[in-house]
């Protein structure tokens, strides 16, 4: 009996979630101190959510005229964890059928 390796379609969308969104939060950040990869531990904490440095960073960035890119929200950082958990469940429930 073989069985299938493959990720459930979820899981894929989910990681492409994440890369979008980090993505988008290091471009939308680089604004702050004009390097996409410059103070990556700073940046990294905003992708889940406001700390006070993301905060006050964008509020800096939109007083300078905004950053040519959206402002960053987590949205769809969560929405992709939330839809790997669910590939995972239905991965799960799959082999144990």
């Amino acid at each position: 009996m073989e069985q299938d390796r493959s990720a459930p379609l979820t899981t894929i969308i989910g990681l492409g979630l994440l890369v979008v969104s980090l993505i988008w939060c290091l471009a939308y950040y680089s604004a702050w101190d004009d390097k996409f990869f410059g103070m990556l531990d700073l940046k990294l904490f905003c992708l889940s959510g406001a700390t006070q440095e993301c905060s006050w960073a964008a509020r800096d960035i939109i007083a300078k005229s905004g950053s040519g890119v959206p402002t960053y929200s987590p949205v769809f950082w969560w929405a992709g964890l939330a839809l790997i958990a669910v590939g995972w469940i239905q991965r799960w429930r799959a082999r144990r059928r």
